[in-house]
């Protein structure tokens, strides 16, 4: 999967919009964290995070802070975690789509962090 996500960010980059290609590399990360290689993900996740703040594709920079959260979850850094799903709202309304699971996130980092009355508020 990781070498057909290379090559199609290689063609997307040539060929199509800023836009597409951060929106690529969404799907580059995915497959790196899923290959549990957090690090290479969080790099690839913070490179779209660039590219879509710049092209103001604020549902997509909201899908970036999610998955870079979930990158420093695993890589159990709660704090990064919390700071990057609590960047989700400078981009998306509450009621937005990608609002529940950015709640859910932040409450579970406050109750792995041991926070717990912040966490049951999420």
């Amino acid at each position: 999967a990781l070498e057909y996500a290379n090559r199609s960010n290689a063609l997307i980059e040539k060929h199509a919009s800023r836009t597409m290609y951060g929106r690529s590399l969404i799907s580059k990360g995915l497959i790196l964290h899923s290959l549990s290689d957090r690090f290479r993900a969080l790099e690839v996740f913070q490179e779209a995070l660039g590219i879509l703040i710049d092209e103001k594709d604020s549902t997509r920079v909201a899908l970036a802070y999610l998955n870079i959260g979930g990158c420093y979850a695993a890589l159990e850094d709660h704090n990064k975690a919390l700071d990057s799903y609590r960047q989700i709202f400078d981009f998306v309304p509450p009621e937005d789509q990608i609002a529940p699971f950015a709640n859910n996130n932040i409450g579970y980092s406050y109750f792995v962090l041991g926070e717990y009355e912040k966490a049951i508020e999420y």
